[in-house]
């Protein structure tokens, strides 16, 4: 996760606690199973859903619950930058 952290902090994100779309802002959510080793990451559209890549050249929305507790784990972070 540490690694994950500072690779989007490198982009300019930061840790916020806030699930819920902010004008102005574009979010991400790291995903993590069980063993809290990072699965994925969604990002968040203006709509307030999430959207991730599905394979080569598929790109999915969901909500940010409709992902947990399966194969691709559940949300450990939430981060966030200023567009």
């Amino acid at each position: 996760m540490d690694a994950f952290r500072m690779l989007f902090e490198s982009k300019g994100y930061y840790i916020c606690d806030s699930r819920d779309s902010e004008a102005g802002y574009q979010k991400i959510a790291i995903y993590t199973n069980g063993n809290n080793v990072p699965t994925h990451a969604a990002r968040q559209l203006p709509d307030g859903l999430w959207t991730r890549k599905l394979g080569e050249g598929q790109d999915i929305s969901h909500t940010i619950e409709s992902m947990s507790d399966g194969f691709y784990g559940n949300v450990a972070m939430i981060m966030k930058k200023k567009l």
